[in-house]
């Protein structure tokens, strides 16, 4: 019973009233997504809470598998967007797609991440605040990363992030930019805290 609440976070309902952490995680993400996105259906609207396409098994490419955590606040996309137009600088381009939902969330455990950069002059290096999950990346080539979490620059390089229990960041949809890529991955950002073992340094696939 308990496995299926893994697989269907969303969707499962426990007969006898429990729930598992996954569903009270998700369960008011799904449901605000579908008050702003009434043209989605229940796959779409799964697939833009959790990651994961529902009709895909765990592990295929580009897929968010679960981790643990515990939601801290709920942010629209554009009230994230002006934060970093107030907190880092008045160009910052808008990182979360307009109409989506941000959350800051608490890490219940130590967790890795992946951050890719250029580590070019005027461009950007292994210590950052955007990190990915490394399934994210799996298997796409430097310029399919850049395209699918909108960078700007084509990375080169990749190392890992560890980020501690405890730990507090925002996850949300990469918004489309022009000239940088399309978006739609999932990204996470360090809220401007200067956190986190960035290490082990290394060449991404295909340079």
């Amino acid at each position: 019973m308990y496995q299926y609440c893994q697989a269907n976070p969303v969707g499962y309902v426990d007969p006898s009233g429990h729930t598992c952490e996954i569903v009270q995680n998700h369960y008011e993400q799904y449901q605000e997504y579908r008050k702003q996105h009434s043209e989605a259906n229940a796959a779409k609207a799964y697939e833009a809470v959790t990651g994961k396409d529902p009709l895909k098994k765990d592990g295929n490419k580009g897929g968010t598998p679960t981790f643990k955590y515990k939601k801290v606040k709920t942010f629209t996309a554009e009230e994230t967007n002006q934060w970093f137009i107030d907190n880092v600088k008045p160009d910052y381009k808008p990182p979360y797609k307009p109409g989506t939902i941000v959350n800051e969330i608490e890490l219940t455990e130590n967790t890795s991440f992946v951050r890719v950069y250029d580590n070019m002059p005027d461009g950007s290096g292994m210590y950052g605040s955007w990190v990915m999950k490394a399934e994210d990346i799996e298997g796409l080539t430097p310029l399919e990363i850049q395209n699918k979490f909108a960078l700007p620059n084509t990375p080169k390089y990749v190392c890992d992030v560890e980020l501690e229990a405890g730990t507090h960041i925002r996850e949300g949809e990469v918004n489309p930019l022009e000239g940088w890529g399309s978006g739609g991955g999932t990204q996470y950002d360090l809220i401007g805290q200067r956190i986190g073992n960035f290490k082990n340094e290394r060449l991404l696939e295909g340079n």
